[in-house]
């Protein structure tokens, strides 16, 4: 696919800007796919707190710059998933027992009007970088 400064008009400030500013670049992204299911860990301290667009945040739009982050990484401004769920849960080192435990798993359809993304076919990792605008969340349900 062609990358140009019009499709970086696309995203949310943080990103548009890392991408306008050359900070970043996209790799081999996957802009136009069949849309195919996926799993995401979040944080849900009341349960019935409906699943919204934050939970879809990158470290980037949240501000986190933990030990391990690279800014200047494509993967820092995009949504994690997983097509794997026993990844997921192995990869984010969640309790086994979830019913007492803040962290949860969602499951849904990661689907290309909502951004571009990159899978590793080998870990089931999957990088989304969501359209600014763009809101998955009723694609989306809380699985465990």
């Amino acid at each position: 696919m062609t990358i140009n400064g019009d499709f970086y008009l696309k995203f949310p400030p943080v990103l548009k800007n890392a991408l306008l500013e050359k900070k970043v670049k996209f790799g081999n992204v996957n802009e136009k796919y069949e849309h195919f299911l996926a799993f995401r860990a979040i944080k849900r301290e009341n349960e019935s707190k409906p699943i919204q667009l934050q939970d879809f945040w990158s470290y980037a739009e949240i501000g986190y710059k933990g030990r391990h982050i690279n800014e200047n990484d494509i993967s820092y401004y995009g949504c994690s998933l997983f097509t794997n769920r026993s990844e997921l849960k192995k990869k984010m080192k969640i309790d086994v027992d979830l019913q007492n435990s803040s962290n949860k798993i969602i499951r849904g359809q990661v689907k290309d009007s909502n951004g571009p993304c990159t899978v590793n076919k080998k870990t089931t990792h999957v990088d989304w970088w969501l359209f600014d605008g763009c809101d998955p969340s009723s694609d989306f349900e809380v699985i465990s």
